[in-house]
């Protein structure tokens, strides 16, 4: 990802039917929410320097996304290894994240609004599979574009963004 560009997390299974369920806050656990034009459905990534393909993952009110314990999530300050996630997948339609200390992927027990993330998925869990966008291309005048007929970016093959800083998602 690039670093001056925000990015929705939108659960996978949803995103391409209606486009409505993203990675959000539900009081203070992460969550899948009604997408909406909300700062804790906003994203930017941090490459971890020197390291490929692992980020540290911000909201747009700079809190962090991080591993706590057991299986837990949680938006707070950098934690070193517990704030650290890998992007696998081919395209930008169909990515999974992976704690570094956990060695585990996010995922969700249900598809709908208010559902906490947690981790212990596999890299084929039903619930785990993503959908990354950029703001620019889901808000056309401040208005969620929730069915993606303006999205430029759907299928869109993951460069490796680490070792390629100036390309961007689908560049």
């Amino acid at each position: 990802p690039v670093t001056d560009k925000s990015y929705y997390l939108f659960q996978g299974l949803t995103a391409l039917a209606d486009g409505n369920k993203t990675i959000g806050l539900n009081g203070s656990v992460p969550a899948i929410m009604n997408a909406n034009n909300d700062n804790t459905q906003l994203f930017t990534f941090e490459a971890v320097l020197g390291v490929p393909n692992q980020y540290y993952i911000k909201n747009a009110d700079g809190l962090y996304l991080k591993f706590t314990s057991g299986s837990s999530l949680a938006y707070g300050a950098l934690n070193g290894d517990y704030s650290i996630w890998s992007i696998n997948g081919t395209t930008n339609t169909s990515i999974r994240l992976i704690n570094k200390k956990a060695d585990s992927y996010i995922t969700t027990m249900a598809v709908t609004s208010t559902a906490a993330l947690f981790l212990g998925a596999t890299s084929s869990a039903i619930y785990g599979s993503y959908t990354l966008l950029t703001k620019d291309v889901i808000l056309q005048n401040n208005v969620m574009d929730g069915g993606f007929e303006n999205n430029i970016d759907t299928g869109a093959p993951l460069v490796d963004w680490g070792t390629s800083p100036s390309k961007s998602l689908g560049g």
